[in-house]
């Protein structure tokens, strides 16, 4: 019924984890360079951003009423990235705040917004105060010290990059 398989080590899984391990021992070593580097990066998504928006406008701007917002919304991005790519140093301060917004929002929503659910399932609701309070912490964490952005990224990086390898030698051709 089953075919005798041999084991074969997948080198692309193992290359790919071995390299996310690499980037998460840089980003440890370095996390500020990291946050400079995720900020131009970031920069330049906005400006492909704004680029695109730009082209929507230009073709769709006499069919979709309100295009001009869209326009506005493409400049701005384009500003967005011009400014990420010319003050990567002063701006890498502001993309943990801008998270650590974000996770104190989720945060806060996660357990405002489940809270009705566990009325339906009430273990739920243990879960959710749990979960939005993870997150509300990890929040605060970015605005206390913003490196922790980049701690968190590499140590996710460095799990998957784990898991990659020892799936790649686990695999069977």
């Amino acid at each position: 019924m089953y075919e005798s398989v041999q084991r074969k080590v997948n080198w692309l899984l193992v290359i790919g984890g071995l390299v996310l391990v690499l980037c998460a021992v840089a980003i440890f070593v370095a996390p500020g360079f990291f946050l400079e580097f995720l900020t131009v990066f970031a920069g330049v998504g906005f400006l492909i951003s704004g680029v695109s928006g730009i082209g929507s406008y230009v073709r769709w701007r006499h069919i979709i009423p309100g295009a001009g917002w869209d326009l506005f919304m493409a400049f701005l991005d384009i500003i967005a990235g011009i400014l990420l790519i010319i003050y990567p140093i002063a701006l890498a301060e502001v993309l943990p705040w801008m998270f650590g917004i974000m996770f104190v929002a989720f945060g806060i929503l996660t357990i405002v917004g489940l809270m009705p659910f566990g009325a339906l399932v009430p273990e739920t609701r243990v879960v959710a105060v749990l979960a939005g309070l993870l997150f509300i912490l990890v929040g605060i964490l970015f605005f206390v010290w913003p490196e922790s952005l980049s701690i968190w990224i590499a140590a996710f990086a460095l799990v998957r990059g784990i898991s990659m390898i020892a799936a790649g030698f686990a695999m069977r051709a």
